[in-house]
């Protein structure tokens, strides 16, 4: 971002000239030939689309996974993957995979190697490779920049988040079927006068410059209607900040509902089976888990968590006589009784089951939301974690 500002103060400094002999010097890139276009339209039914439709995104699918991929940000909007304990299961080895730019987005728009270079962030799979196994291609597609996105490493893409990744796939022992959405969020926090807030980083190069996610999420429906389940699904979404996380941080911390993560994210996840009277009932046992979790975090945690999560206002869970932060005036509030126990030790209780709505229940009801150990990786090979640009000083391929 310094860069884009001096770039910005030096263009102003010597007038639309010296702005043109920058852009002039900017290696044009190719289109990609056959690009999917989307979303996909007829041209003949408006004669305002004689000359084409404006192309903001595109779609990439893999052998594992489906990828929608934003222009601007030169990040995935959103990742979708289907996991069982067969796909799960197989001898690919991440080793022998390498990070690599997509040559079905077009250049002009897609994220390259050299952004991460020296960036300081990770090179995060949103798709995570150990869930694609089953051939060396899948696995491979994972490490398509499609799929990638910058993420803090040490505390978050190294640690929480490679664990809550785990706590996925660990679904797949008590689910026939699981189906994953994850994919990175920009949420705006506010001000002392109430007023909204953006700010983040951007690596790269100008004009091509890759945005810095402040959170990401998860969406997750754990299916057992198979001939052998229980004919119930478990729904659950997740947003934690792209920023180091306590490790005794409890996940439920980090549910939320489901209609306001939609609103902020832009999508509607899973149209096909989460309907308004499911959502209905998920998103109000989401507001008692995530009230439960964020009880058991500490105070300065509690406050940053809220804070930056202010956006989502059914989850701003304030204490009583605190001051409503912008947009968060009708939150639940933790009561003092609550908050006394937090700090002495006390045990909390998680909030009652609900039964199912149209067979559906809150992914918590149906799974203890819990982290696998932080030491979880020991006795195998930790490379599954060393996605940090760091370790490719030439910007090049890394099979890291």
């Amino acid at each position: 971002m310094r860069g884009l500002m001096v770039g910005f103060a030096v263009g102003v400094g010597v007038g639309a000239g010296g702005c043109y002999i920058y852009l002039s010097k900017i290696k044009q890139p190719q289109r990609v030939a056959g690009a999917p276009a989307w979303p996909p339209y007829d041209s003949a039914s408006h004669d305002a689309l004689k000359l084409g439709m404006p192309q903001t995104d595109t779609y990439r699918i893999y052998e594992g996974y489906v990828a929608g991929y934003d222009y601007r940000t030169r990040n995935p909007k959103w990742v979708l993957e289907h996991l069982n304990k067969e796909k799960l299961s197989g001898e690919a080895d991440r080793g022998d995979s390498m990070f690599h730019e997509d040559d079905g987005v077009d250049a002009q728009f897609r994220a390259k190697l050299s952004d991460y270079r020296n960036s300081g962030y990770d090179r995060g799979h949103m798709a995570p490779a150990a869930n694609h196994k089953g051939s060396q291609k899948e696995m491979d597609e994972t490490f398509s920049l499609v799929n990638i996105s910058p993420q803090v490493g040490k505390g978050f893409n190294r640690d929480y988040w490679a664990r809550f990744e785990r706590f996925v796939r660990q679904l797949s022992e008590r689910a026939q079927d699981v189906y994953v959405i994850t994919g990175p969020l920009w949420m705006p926090t506010p001000d002392g006068d109430g007023k909204w807030n953006m700010k983040h980083a951007m690596i790269g190069e100008p004009p091509g410059l890759v945005s810095v996610p402040t959170h990401y999420y998860k969406v997750v429906v754990a299916d057992n209607r198979g001939k052998k389940g229980d004919g119930k699904v478990g729904v659950g979404a997740f947003v934690m900040p792209n920023a180091s996380i306590e490790p005794n941080a409890p996940l439920t911390a980090y549910t939320v509902p489901l209609e306001p993560l939609e609103m902020v994210a832009g999508t509607r996840f899973f149209p096909e089976y989460i309907n308004k009277t499911r959502r209905s009932a998920i998103d109000e046992q989401s507001v008692s888990w995530r009230q439960y979790g964020v009880q058991q975090l500490k105070a300065l945690d509690r406050t940053t968590l809220l804070h930056s999560t202010a956006v989502i206002p059914t989850t701003a869970l304030l204490t009583e006589g605190s001051a409503a932060s912008a947009g968060s005036a009708a939150a639940p509030a933790v009561s003092k009784d609550i908050v006394s126990k937090v700090e002495t030790g006390q045990a909390l209780m998680p909030p009652a089951k609900r039964p199912a709505t149209n067979g559906a229940v809150h992914l918590c009801d149906m799974i203890a939301c819990e982290l696998p150990p932080v030491d979880f990786w020991q006795g195998k090979s930790n490379s599954n974690r060393s996605n940090s640009a760091k370790a490719t000083s030439s910007g090049g391929p890394s099979r890291r």
